[in-house]
């Protein structure tokens, strides 16, 4: 098991795109936990996309989670 911190750059109630420092295989699953630890999801990689800062942007769509991840406004 591999643990990784990654920046959110866009959540929806369907899924979120992550920024992270290495690249990850397609259709990969993935658990993940809100930086406060109160929401998890089970998740698997829809797309893996290289940016010029030698990171990557994941597409994660969630198979199953808890708690609310969108944001309030």
């Amino acid at each position: 098991m591999v643990a990784e911190y990654a920046s959110t750059e866009n959540v929806s109630p369907y899924g979120v795109r992550v920024r992270t420092d290495r690249p990850w295989k397609l259709d990969a699953s993935v658990l993940i936990r809100s930086s406060q630890g109160e929401s998890w999801a089970r998740a698997r990689v829809v797309y893996c996309q290289t940016l010029k800062s030698h990171t990557f942007a994941l597409g994660l769509e969630f198979l199953a989670h808890t708690g609310d991840w969108l944001a309030p406004a």
